[in-house]
């Protein structure tokens, strides 16, 4: 299982899940996220989790299972998160989408690709897209992230890698 912020990271389709619904002859059940960003729970029926962060999609089925359930516990756990899509461009020398994996099938954690939650950074998406060019200017990099909900609204930070480098700030990996 990986552990990851709650609001962090974004549901979607080919994400499996382990749902627990506690107090409930239903105990635990692993769930795959379809193509359509649906997911069908006994007891609540159908989601829309597309988009979702994971408290969201929690708050959702509790909300659901209020109507059947006095007080509902709910626990969602990603058992294995799809890979992700990311555009690299600019001064790299091979830009263009890639699909990163969240961790690899030793689950080594110290592989360069992720960070310590498993996540792939942003060293693994310029790896992938085959290093910097000479031009890069490494002090002023910009990172986009779509933000949780189905609006399309994202999130840019713009990066200092050098000080990744120099100084092992890892948060702005």
């Amino acid at each position: 299982d990986i552990e990851i912020q709650k609001d962090f990271y974004i549901l979607g389709p080919g994400d499996q899940i382990a749902i627990t619904i506690l107090g409930t002859d239903f105990e635990k059940g692993e769930y795959l996220i379809l193509n359509d960003g649906s997911l069908s729970l006994p007891l609540a029926g159908d989601f829309y989790l597309n988009g979702k962060t994971i408290s969201q999609a929690k708050q959702e089925i509790i909300e659901r299972l209020k109507e059947q359930i006095l007080e509902p516990e709910v626990s969602i756990i990603l058992t294995n998160p799809r890979s992700i899509s990311v555009f690299v461009l600019g001064e790299v020398n091979n830009p263009g989408i890639y699909n990163l994996a969240f961790f690899d099938n030793s689950n080594n954690l110290n592989n360069i690709n992720i960070g310590a939650q498993g996540l792939p950074t942003l060293v693994s998406a310029i790896k992938t897209a085959g290093g910097i060019t000479q031009e890069a200017n490494l002090k002023n990099v910009e990172l986009l992230r779509l933000l949780p909900g189905n609006k399309n609204e994202y999130k840019k930070a713009e990066l200092n890698l050098l000080d990744l480098i120099f100084e092992g700030q890892m948060q702005n990996n």
